[in-house]
């Protein structure tokens, strides 16, 4: 099993961990041979031949996230037989319309981590013979997992991370704040 993503120059590491910790621990507790890794370099990411050698017949491949996913080989990794898998962190567009249901056909699965991305992605899975299946695989590990049961002090601000609300559906979020 081979789990990669961008990192580092975009800051994702801590971001995707619970992603990358859950489809590890989860293979890893199934007997599987996990290897993790990110892309440091951006420019790395535009030649992924390196990873053809890595891979073989029979082999899972999963890239999480957007950043470099389109640099993937993604048919050269189907032709040498590995299973192929997008792990999706971004909001699916709501109420595509056919046309804009955007995929790409080398991918065997996309797994989302929401169920309103399950159910988008499904519909266009149902309306395109050559879709990817669909999968709702929610992120559920963090090993840095901190209780704080005070309140914080004013001494100590505290930011909120909610992500671009101009992106996708997420200014709804803010209203309901």
């Amino acid at each position: 099993v081979v789990l990669w993503q961008g990192c580092d120059i975009w800051r994702l590491t801590f971001m995707y961990e619970p992603v990358m910790q859950t489809l590890a621990q989860g293979f890893a507790a199934g007997g599987a041979h996990v290897a993790t890794g990110c892309i440091r370099n951006p420019d790395a990411v535009a030649n992924m031949t390196w990873l053809h050698s890595w891979v073989q017949r029979g082999d899972f491949f999963a890239w999480i996230g957007p950043i470099g996913s389109y640099h993937v080989a993604w048919g050269r990794l189907r032709e040498l037989g590995v299973h192929t898998v997008h792990y999706k962190t971004e909001p699916v567009p709501l109420n595509a319309t056919k046309s804009t249901c955007m995929f790409n056909r080398h991918i065997k699965e996309n797994w989302e981590y929401s169920m309103l991305n399950y159910a988008e992605s499904m519909r266009c899975a149902n309306a395109s013979a050559n879709a990817p299946r669909p999968r709702y695989v929610p992120p559920g590990a963090y090993r840095h997992a901190i209780v704080n049961a005070s309140a914080p002090s004013s001494a100590s601000p505290v930011l909120l991370f909610l992500g671009n609300p101009y992106e996708g559906g997420r200014h709804k979020c803010y209203g309901e704040l």
